[in-house]
Parts: structure tokens; sequence; C-alpha cells
């Protein structure tokens, strides 16, 4: 009834006028004051990152053994092969998993460490000298002792055992 009396165009005008000062008193209500205290947002802290783990070092790649066995040592046992040398390395390191798988990639051969639950460092170890996907020999690390077990027809049926006596592999 009220926009019956008034002429449409007063009607729009006033409308407009209407609209314009709800957006004029919602941007000023809504935008603070611009004397008082800035409330920003509230500073995130961000949860400390730990550092990426770090695994052993590999000694860098060499000329790869024969597969015969080398002569027996003055000590009647075998001396360690290249292979023996990196495998050993991995003694008494802390691995932050449960396996890890190849850790000699790019070498002829192939070397699965692993630490079981309970076990601070390394405790176990499988390796493919000729990467035909069966193992050829199983290792236990108990602190210095370390035990090779052998699959000498590569079927992994290990036979043949060995003891680490800090320069050579004594059979047992």
């Amino acid at each position: 009834m009220f926009a019956g009396r008034m002429k449409l165009s007063n009607f729009i005008l006033l409308a407009a006028a209407l609209t314009a000062g709800l957006i004029a008193f919602a941007w000023f209500s809504f935008r603070g004051d611009e004397s008082g205290p800035k409330a920003g947002p509230t500073p995130v802290t961000r949860p400390e990152v730990p550092p990426p783990v770090a695994r052993p070092e590999v000694p860098p790649p060499v000329t790869p053994t024969p597969a015969v066995e080398p002569p027996a040592t003055a000590a009647g046992g075998t001396p360690p092969r290249q292979v023996d040398r990196i495998t050993l390395g991995f003694r008494g390191k802390d691995l932050r998993t449960d396996k890890w798988k190849d850790a000699t990639k790019g070498e002829p051969y192939k070397v699965n460490l692993y630490q079981d639950p309970g076990f601070a460092t390394t405790n176990r170890a499988k390796l493919d000298l000729d990467r035909d996907d069966k193992w050829d020999e199983k290792w236990t690390f108990d602190g210095e002792n370390v035990v090779r077990e052998v699959a000498p027809a590569d079927d992994e049926k290990f036979t043949e055992r060995y003891r680490w006596t800090g320069e050579a592999w004594q059979k047992l």
C-alpha cells in the first residue's frame, strides 16, 4: 500500500538508499575498530619436524669379487669378500625401520637388512649373491658374534655355517 501512493521512481530510489545504508553498516561493523589492537589470526606453532632418517653409509661400489671361494688364510678361515665387508659395516647400526630392502642397489649382489622388534640395531641380513631372487646366505648379528649360514646349491637350504672371527670366516 505504501508503494501504491508513491511514484515508482521514488520507491526504487528509497529501496536503493536503504540497501546502500545496510551495506555500509555491515562494512563498518565487521571491519573492526582501527584504533584498537589489531586482532590478527592466532599464530600457529608448527610441530618440530624430525630430521630425515639417515641410512648407514655404504662404501662406494667396487669391482665384484669372483664367485669362487677365496683361498684360506693362515689361521685356517676364509678371508672376507667385498660383500662381507659391506654387510659387516651394518653391524651395530640402527636402521630406524624393521627392514631395509636392497641396501646395495647397483651392485651384482643384493643385501636385505632387518631390525626385529626388541633389537636396537641390525640383527639379521639376507644375501642374494647373484640376484636370482633366491637367498644364498643368512646372517645373524648378536653383538660382536656374527654367524653366516650358506646355501651352497643356491636352493635356500642353508647347510654350511661360519662364524666371524674378526678377520676371517671360521667354519662351524
